[in-house]
C-alpha cells in the first residue's frame, strides 16, 4: 500500500508540473511593445520609449520631443534611387543607380576634395571599350539666349595660378596615341557653324605670348594641304610647304621685290607631264624631249600667277584651247629655249591656266 501511495503521489506531482509549465509558456510576453491607439506623452525624460501604434501598425520611438516611425512604416523611397539621410528619416536623393546607368538629375553638381591631393590624379574616369561610332563622353545642352555684353561658356576652366619654380602647366593635355593608317586621328576637331574655330584675341594681345606654339617639324594645314611648317634648320625656321612637304618659301630664302616667291628648279621627264610649281618664279629643265600638258592648281601650290624660266630647249608647253582641268590655254604651244620665259595666271572659274605673256630670250 505504501508503494502504491508513493507512485500515485509522484504521478500527481508530474501532472501538476506539466500544467504549471504550460501555463508559464502560454503567458510568456515575448518582449512585446505596449500597444496604444493614441500616442502617450513624449518628452525629454521619455526619450527611447517605444510603443506599437495600433492605428497604422507601426512601431514608434520617442526621440525626446515627438514620436518617429522605427519599423514597417519607414520611408524606403523610389526603386533604384540612392537615399539621403534626414534627421529623422530616409528620403530620395536626385541620384539613381539602376545597376546599368547612374543618373545625376540635379540642379547643381559640385565635386570637392576634402584634403590635400597626394596622388598623380585628382579624379579619374575609366571607361570600358565602347561601341564604335559613338561619343564616349557627351555633354548635351540647349544654350541660353545670350544678350549684349554677356558671355556664356559651355565649359569653363578657371585655374588659380601659383608662383611656380619650373615645370610645365597645361590647361588641357591630350595624350599621345599610336597612329593608324586607316583612320584620321584629330587631337581637336571643331565642326561648322562657329564664327571662329579658335579665338586667340585675348592671348594674342600680348606680344610676349605665343598664341600658337608648334614643335619642330610641325605643320598647319589648309583644305587638307600643308601650308606652314616649323623646323629648327638654319634659315628655314618658318616655311610655306606644299602637300608633299616641298618648301615653297622660307624665312631667309631669296625673294624679288614685291615679295614674289622664288621656287626651286623643276625637272620634267616624259610626255604629257603635270607640272607642280615650286614658287611664283621657278626654273624648268628637261634632259631629253618632254612636254607639259597640265599645271597643278594653286590650291596645292599657293601660286595663282607664275613665271616659268626655261633652262634648255628640250621642253614644250602644250596648248589646250578646248580647256580641261589644269590645262594651259596658250596663244600657241610654247617651245622652250634657254632663258625663255612663260607667264601664266590661274582661271579658277574654268579650272585652267591662261597665258599672260612670253619672252624668247
Amino acid at each position: 500500500m505504501g508503494v502504491m501511495r508513493n507512485l500515485l503521489l509522484a504521478l500527481a506531482l508530474l501532472v501538476a508540473g506539466a500544467v504549471t509549465c504550460s501555463a508559464q509558456i502560454v503567458g510568456i510576453n515575448y518582449g512585446q511593445l505596449p500597444k496604444y491607439a493614441t500616442p502617450p506623452t513624449c518628452a525629454t525624460g521619455l526619450a527611447g520609449f517605444q510603443y506599437f501604434d495600433t492605428d497604422d501598425n507601426t512601431a514608434k520611438l520617442c526621440d525626446g520631443t515627438s514620436y518617429v516611425t522605427t519599423s514597417t512604416g519607414i520611408t524606403v523611397g523610389t526603386l533604384n534611387a540612392i537615399p539621403k539621410f534626414t534627421a529623422t528619416d530616409l528620403a530620395d536623393s536626385s541620384i539613381t543607380d539602376s545597376g546599368t546607368v547612374v543618373d545625376l538629375t540635379v540642379a547643381d553638381i559640385a565635386f570637392a576634395n576634402n584634403s590635400a591631393i597626394t596622388s598623380d590624379t585628382i579624379a579619374s574616369w575609366t571607361f570600358t571599350t565602347p561601341t564604335a561610332n559613338t561619343s564616349i563622353l557627351n555633354f548635351i545642352t540647349t544654350l541660353p539666349i545670350t544678350g549684349v555684353g554677356q558671355t556664356t561658356n559651355f565649359v569653363s576652366i578657371t585655374p588659380t595660378n601659383a608662383d611656380h619654380t619650373g615645370g610645365t602647366v597645361n590647361a588641357f593635355n591630350i595624350g599621345a596615341i599610336t597612329g593608324d593608317a586607316e583612320a584620321t586621328e584629330n587631337g581637336l576637331y571643331i565642326n561648322s557653324g562657329y564664327d571662329s574655330g579658335i579665338n586667340l584675341t585675348a592671348i594674342a594681345a600680348s606680344n610676349t605670348i605665343a598664341p600658337i606654339f608648334l614643335a619642330d617639324a610641325a605643320r598647319l594645314k589648309w583644305n587638307g594641304q600643308a601650308v606652314l611648317q616649323v623646323s629648327t634648320g638654319a634659315g628655314n625656321n618658318v616655311s610655306l610647304v606644299d602637300a608633299s612637304g616641298n618648301i615653297l618659301w622660307a624665312v631667309g630664302q631669296s625673294t624679288i621685290p614685291g615679295g614674289t616667291r622664288i621656287g626651286t628648279a623643276v625637272a620634267v621627264v616624259g610626255a604629257a607631264q603635270a607640272l607642280s610649281p615650286t614658287g611664283e618664279v621657278f626654273h624648268v629643265s628637261a634632259g631629253a624631249a618632254a612636254d607639259v600638258a597640265t599645271i597643278v592648281d594653286p590650291v596645292a601650290t599657293l601660286a595663282a600667277r607664275i613665271t616659268i624660266i626655261c633652262n634648255d630647249a628640250n621642253l614644250t608647253f602644250t596648248n589646250a584651247d578646248a580647256g580641261g582641268a589644269n590645262t594651259i590655254d596658250l596663244v600657241a604651244s610654247f617651245v622652250c629655249s634657254a632663258n625663255d620665259t612663260l607667264e601664266l595666271v590661274y582661271d579658277a572659274t574654268n579650272d585652267r591656266w591662261l597665258e599672260t605673256g612670253r619672252s624668247v630670250n
